[in-house]
């Protein structure tokens, strides 16, 4: 059985039709949004929900409270603070303004140019460890969180297309966009570079020699990511000697430590049992063997395997070592600053000391068998080894950050504050010392609204991302097409724009069904600005995965508390080993029997499940991927629809897990091997590329082309234009619906926003295979206004801005001093002329040339009438509407 609602967003593929065209009353609007429409911009507007209702609202449990001591080595002066709450409020207007509905709607935001937010309230606690006393502060508007449109604290959620033209919107407003100072901005999908989340990566780098003397050129790289978004890089280096060392990177830095440094800092296992764990399926490896036991001998200095390992004295080297990190208060131990150090950026994913002890002897056997060449790298250019940052994602991360930064700058506040009443001989902490804190700081909203209008992130620590700039565009609507897709193109990252290699650049196999091959752009940007074809999802939210577990264990799998044989390879379940299983037949089993709970909606399998099953070799010298079954429920993962032939069910495929899988194009090509089946040819491409009819009759680059070319038309973008301040926008005068058509073109609705024009035209071929790109176009037609556009263009005027940039505070004010008095009017109409009407504005319609004054204002200081006049050369304007705001 397929997914939930997975009908709503399968197209329908039957034969195009233009019954659409004879429609009478286009201004009769739909009773119902289209849906198809509707899932361009579902993965923006469900992460951004995950965020406001999961994400934002469990940051008290996700930052950690801040302990401090307002006076230094006084036990009655150490206090925590902590957030307690966290609520989202929805868009409303300042309270100065009088109105009976209060509500802010996007449409307000546009024409003012203004942010479209909405004000998130923090409650605090304050907590004196000593006496227990408590302060509680709740912080109304302590941000005004950038708000998505359409997302959950929307007030356009939920309305119907009448609904919204009453709200000054298009009928089929899909949201996912931000408003910033009234310019519509996108976060765009971001290939995350450093590997997907908890997966350790095996690769082969020659810089890595040159990190360390006695690095050699083979490791992993990982990153850590918790549930609540927060983020962790590692690496595992092997040396010359095939030993391992682990680095962290805490705040740009690198930090380089033996791995048996961490392990034994993590457990109290004996070394014995370490090193059991360790050689776990590698007894075969002498030198794998000798390189363990030379680990752990580095460290205890004997021979003997079975001395108790002393976590203790590990933890107190590392509290030493990391404490300057701020990662816990000054009173507390240096064995208790190394386990804060080791919870803070030791494989955050695992909340168990065990797990991160296995997971580390996993990573140091796929790091031994990659420099040894018995396992194949794994790919960094290839999507399956990527996965996408999502705005809510986003959104989480640089809050939790924000959180932790501005509970340390409270509590600097505090200290200093009550440093000053001790020199008065005042040693109380008042009442209001918390409120006097979050009160000086004032409201904070300089690093959201920063990253929405610039593009650019503002970090400390990063956030585990390469690229800090570009992150956001603007969502030009130059037409429709260019517009939807912004929310479907996904990018490399700034970072390759400037590398000379064409690895990152290439179509990999691996991309097949889930990267459009024609959608991407010419010149600099292609290959690296894809689009995503239109039948991919990406993953919101993780999966409670405790009821697979049980399900494992049942079925067979051999719990890690068991030694594992020669020939098992190890079940892992977003980077947490549950088991292990007997490659061959048994692993095969159990990967179909999960396949089957999968497809029949069981509660015990997630609909997206991503099993990826890497059998080991017949051969172990032979060089392949790295054995195991990796079950993925993790968020950020592409997956899609495909039919598995077995099952005879749509069944949810991940990008990682298809590499494993014989899949066919249809019917004809299939063959023993074959287990899935697209659903149809047209699966494989964008949104856009669907469009372009015929094209499986083209050659790849004309279909690009195409994209392109679609994307710079002018079009109908937008029916409220009346109702938009945009820099500019471009409005063809005589749409048409197109009589050659896709599939795929009713499905979506495209109808409604037309791109051009139907033309017929003749093609001269010279030789019968070329093609001419000049075609001939009636000058009829031409004179009749065919492919005729406008161009709309917004004027800002502000009389506070230009009274400051005189030097006054005031003192402007618009149109005739006094409409009553002859003489004033008469004084009034000489400097303003007949194209401005009383109040200094222009009439609609009016007709502006170069030099013409468009509005005109009484100077109070100088006594005298102003103008502003319209300074274009290249063409006349026409007056569309005129709209008057106050602040």
């Amino acid at each position: 059985m397929a997914p939930k609602n997975l009908e709503t967003f399968l197209p329908d593929v039957s034969s195009p039709s233009i019954k659409q065209t004879s429609r009478v009353n286009y201004g009769k609007l739909p009773e119902d949004k289209n849906k198809q429409l509707k899932f361009i911009s579902d993965t923006h507007v469900q992460s951004f929900d995950w965020f406001l209702e999961e994400g934002l609202p469990n940051i008290p449990n996700s930052v950690a409270p801040y302990e401090f001591e307002m006076e230094a080595n006084n036990d009655q002066m150490r206090f925590r603070l902590e957030v307690e709450h966290i609520e989202v409020g929805q868009p409303t207007l300042e309270s100065s303004i009088v109105c009976k509905d209060r509500r802010l709607f996007p449409s307000e935001c546009r024409q003012k140019k203004t942010d479209y937010t909405a004000p998130v309230h923090v409650t605090f606690n304050l907590i004196n460890l000593s006496s227990g006393e408590t302060q509680v502060v709740t912080k109304k508007d302590l941000l005004q969180m950038p708000l998505m449109v359409m997302s959950s604290k929307c007030h356009l959620r939920g309305l119907s297309p009448e609904e919204l033209v009453a709200r000054k919107e298009d009928h089929f407003e899909i949201g996912g966009y931000f408003i910033a100072s009234g310019n519509e901005k996108v976060i765009r999908l971001l290939n995350m570079n450093r590997t997907r989340r908890n997966f350790p990566l095996g690769l082969r780098r020659n810089g890595w020699k040159r990190r360390r003397e006695g690095y050699t050129d083979a490791g992993l790289m990982i990153r850590c990511m918790d549930n609540w978004e927060r983020t962790s890089n590692m690496n595992v280096h092997v040396t010359k000697t095939n030993e391992m060392e682990v680095v962290f990177y805490i705040q740009k830095q690198l930090f380089h430590l033996p791995m048996m440094t961490v392990v034994r800092a993590l457990t109290s296992w004996t070394d014995l049992e370490i090193y059991r764990e360790f050689m776990q399926t590698m007894s075969d490896e002498p030198n794998y063997d000798s390189a363990v036991k030379r680990m752990l001998k580095k460290l205890v200095n004997a021979d003997n395997m079975v001395k108790r390992n002393d976590a203790v004295k590990l933890s107190k080297f590392l509290g030493q070592s990391f404490r300057i990190f701020d990662i816990c208060p000054a009173w507390k131990s240096d064995v208790e600053a190394g386990q804060a150090f080791l919870k803070r950026y030791c494989l955050i994913y695992l909340n168990n000391d065990e797990d991160k002890v296995r997971a580390f002897a996993l990573m140091a056997r796929k790091a031994f068998r990659i420099s040894h060449n018995t396992c194949a790298t794994d790919d960094i250019d290839s999507p399956e080894s990527h996965d996408v940052l999502l705005p809510g994602h986003l959104f989480q991360s640089m809050t939790l950050e924000f959180f932790e930064s501005y509970q340390r700058s409270v509590s600097m506040i505090m200290a200093k504050e009550y440093s000053k009443q001790l020199e008065k001989g005042n040693d109380e902490v008042g009442q209001n010392m918390l409120s006097f804190a979050i009160n000086k700081i004032g409201n904070m909203n300089q690093h959201f609204k920063y990253l929405i209008a610039t593009g650019n992130l503002k970090t400390n620590d990063g956030l585990g991302m390469q690229q800090l700039a570009g992150i956001v565009v603007g969502a030009e609507k130059i037409n429709f097409a260019r517009f939807y897709s912004h929310f479907r193109c996904i990018h490399r990252g700034a970072f390759f724009m400037e590398m000379r290699a064409t690895s990152p650049r290439k179509l990999s196999t691996a991309a097949w069904g889930f990267i459009c091959p024609v959608h991407t752009p010419d010149g600099p940007p292609c290959g690296l600005l894809n689009h995503l074809a239109h039948t991919v999802r990406i993953n919101v939210k993780r999966e409670n995965t405790a009821k697979l577990e049980e399900l494992l264990l049942e079925i067979g799998v051999k719990p890690c508390s068991i030694k594992a044989n020669e020939f098992d390879i190890p079940v892992i379940i977003d980077g947490k080993q549950i088991g292990w299983i007997a490659n061959g037949w048994r692993a095969q089993a159990v990967e179909k029997y999960l396949r089957r709970l999968k497809t029949s909606s069981s509660d015990r399998v997630p609909d997206t499940l991503e099993i990826v099953h890497c059998p080991a070799p017949e051969n172990k010298g032979e060089a392949v991927m790295f054995p195991g079954i990796n079950l993925l429920t993790e968020p950020a993962r592409m997956y899609r629809p495909l039919l598995n032939l077995r099952e005879v069910k749509i069944e949810m495929i991940g990008i990682m897990e298809q590499v494993w899988l014989h899949v066919t194009v249809n019917q004809k090509e299939s063959h023993e091997l074959t287990e899935y089946q697209e659903l149809y040819p047209a699966a494989l491409l964008s949104e856009l590329a669907c469009m372009s009819p015929f094209s499986n009759m083209n050659a790849g680059a004309r279909v690009i082309l195409q994209c392109q070319m679609a994307k710079q038309t002018f079009g109908w973008p937008s029916y409220t234009l009346n109702y938009r301040s945009d820099n500019k926008m471009y409005r063809i005068l005589t749409p048409q619906e197109p009589l050659v058509r896709s599939h795929l073109h009713d499905s979506w609705g495209m109808d409604d926003y037309p791109l051009g024009t139907n033309v017929m035209i003749a093609v001269i071929s010279y030789t019968g295979y070329d093609l001419e790109d000049a075609t001939c176009v009636s000058k009829m037609s031409r004179e009749r206004g065919m492919m005729y556009g406008t161009i709309y263009k917004t004027k800002m005027v502000d009389l506070q801005d230009t009274a400051q940039s005189m030097g006054y505070r005031s003192g402007l004010r618009l149109g005739c001093r006094d409409r009553f008095d002859p003489n004033e009017l008469k004084a009034y109409r000489k400097i303003a002329g007949d194209k401005l009407d009383i109040d200094g504005l222009p009439f609609p319609g009016g007709i502006f040339t170069y030099q013409d004054a468009y509005y005109c204002y009484y100077n109070e200081h100088e006594q005298k009438y102003s103008v502003g006049k319209y300074d274009s050369h290249a063409e006349d304007a026409i007056v569309e509407s005129v709209r008057v705001f106050h602040e």
